[in-house]
């Protein structure tokens, strides 16, 4: 048994024999979507349906059987993309669009006017064209213009098609149509972007259901493919219908469903805690520094052992990035252990040893004296890079420098350096 709905839009059903492996459907209607549906009946237990989508071509002048071009709903053919209409005048335009290489062997333009009643107009064009021009039309009338595929085994693309008004100016309108909506998405907030393939719009119009179940909606310009959607729920699924406004017509919807990402911990993402450096050590005493290149802290407190393994706490508010630890026993190796507090998180640790300087007997009256570190170079590494820069950075963990030279090769293979400041860290290279 095949089932269908006519032209009408009325059921129609065909019954065949079991030994049946074919049938003919007489009476489509050109340019009409059916579905068919296929039933198997083994005693009045039906088994199905297998299903296929086809759209009649219109009558050929030498052959008055309708043929159908099948629409695979599985795994379709390579379709036709970007069908469009140019270069309009009074009585003549020009339909292009764009097809994979040696993928058909023909392409087959129906053109009509669809008030008129008329059968529609068929050109046939070699499958390596991409254009045809439409001659001899009629000034202010509305055509439908469709574009089939024909394969070189004789099976057909699914059918492409627009509507376009030629006025008598000769300018044409072609009705606006959008598609392709997509969206990027953080815990509260997505932003949506879409593509407009032929017309104009007024404006767009975005609906949705916050996380309370009541209707939001938030309007853009027409010349506006993009929108930010704030103060979103985490976690939290949503679908967003997009409308197009032309003429105080609403097109659409064109709808995406989503899901929010979970709540952001600012404090994991967003602070950062690095580089504990042992920057000066005398015989009873050591200066730590540190950097925070992201985000804040509360406080701060740094914990060792004494010279007798007792545990030592020093606490900095949030804002330090050194400290001088003192009352340190001379030649003794400590272990610093820096923690960062940001509400109720504790960041850390980050080490770093040091020894402290012996007391050089002949200079008793000076038993602190400072023991000169040697300048050493640490970390090298790249924080952002963009086309045409470059952002450097770098540590000293030990002693300083009077300054540093960064030396490159530009595109020509040219040699390029670029002096920087000895208190320096870190320094963008420009015109790359």
């Amino acid at each position: 048994v095949i089932q269908y709905k006519d032209g009408e839009g009325k059921p129609k059903l065909l019954k065949m024999d079991k030994n049946s492996r074919e049938a003919t459907i007489s009476n489509l209607v050109p340019f009409r979507k059916y579905k068919f549906n296929l039933y198997v009946l083994l005693g009045r237990k039906p088994f199905g349906p297998v299903s296929l989508e086809v759209v009649p071509a219109p009558s050929s002048p030498t052959n008055d059987k309708i043929q159908t071009i099948a629409v695979p709903t599985s795994t379709p053919e390579a379709p036709l993309k970007n069908l469009q209409v140019t270069e309009i005048s009074p009585n003549q335009l020009r339909v292009t669009w764009s097809a994979p290489p040696g993928f058909f062997h023909k392409f087959y333009v129906y053109y009509r006017d669809p008030k008129s009643g008329a059968p529609p107009q068929k050109i046939s064009i070699p499958g390596t064209e991409r254009s045809v021009d439409l001659m001899d039309l009629q000034p202010g009338t509305e055509y439908e213009v469709e574009l089939h595929g024909e394969r070189p085994g004789g099976t057909y693309s699914a059918p492409f098609s627009t509507k376009i008004i030629i006025d008598s100016s000769g300018t044409g309108k072609i009705p606006a149509t959008f598609k392709d909506i997509s969206a990027t998405v953080t815990s509260n907030s997505a932003h949506l972007s879409w593509t407009v393939s032929s017309g104009e719009f007024d404006s767009f119009l975005i609906q949705y259901k916050d996380a309370e179940g009541k209707l939001q909606e938030l309007l853009t310009e027409g010349d506006s493919h993009e929108i930010t959607i704030p103060n979103l729920a985490a976690s939290h699924r949503y679908t967003i219908d997009l409308y197009g406004i032309s003429n105080q017509e609403r097109l659409g919807p064109a709808s995406i469903t989503f899901v929010t990402g979970p709540p952001e911990d600012l404090s994991v993402h967003k602070t950062v805690l690095k580089d504990l450096v042992v920057s000066e050590v005398t015989s009873n005493s050591a200066r730590l520094t540190w950097r925070v290149p992201s985000g804040r802290f509360d406080s701060f407190f740094l914990q060792y052992r004494d010279s007798e393994g007792s545990d030592q706490t020093l606490r900095m508010d949030g804002d330090s990035r050194e400290i001088i630890i003192p009352n340190l026993v001379p030649s003794q190796r400590y272990r610093f252990n820096l923690y960062g507090i940001l509400g109720t998180q504790t960041h850390g640790p980050l080490f770093a040893d040091a020894v402290t300087a012996a007391v050089q007997e002949p200079k008793k009256e000076k038993p602190d004296e400072t023991i000169v570190i040697k300048p050493s170079l640490g970390e090298f590494s790249v924080l952002d890079v963009t086309s045409d820069t470059i952002h450097l950075y770098w540590t000293v963990p030990t002693g300083s420098y009077d300054s540093f030279l960064i030396q490159y090769k530009d595109a020509d293979g040219q040699p390029q350096a670029l002096p920087v400041e000895g208190d320096s860290r870190e320094v963008t290279v420009n015109n790359l």
